[in-house]
């Protein structure tokens, strides 16, 4: 269980730094339009690189974390 609780507090603390880079982000565009293109390439490659990363590992361990979530359910958030 505790390692299901250390789990869960980096999940916790890693949407704490999201949420903060997105409120970072939208700020940055508000004062200057510009921004957006800058901003939208480093959003780009930090979801590049974890989703590449979740793949790495998960072929690592021949366990696919991807298939973990309903990619229906993802596209009903976009």
């Amino acid at each position: 269980m505790e390692s299901q609780a250390s789990i869960e507090q980096h999940l916790k603390q890693a949407f704490f730094h999201l949420t903060a880079a997105v409120n970072e982000s939208l700020n940055q565009v508000e004062k200057n339009e510009s921004e957006k293109v800058r901003l939208g390439a480093m959003w780009e490659a930090f979801l590049s690189q974890f989703f590449s990363y979740v793949k790495e590992k998960g072929k690592e361990k021949r366990i696919n974390m991807i298939g973990w979530i309903p990619l229906t359910k993802i596209a009903k958030w976009l």
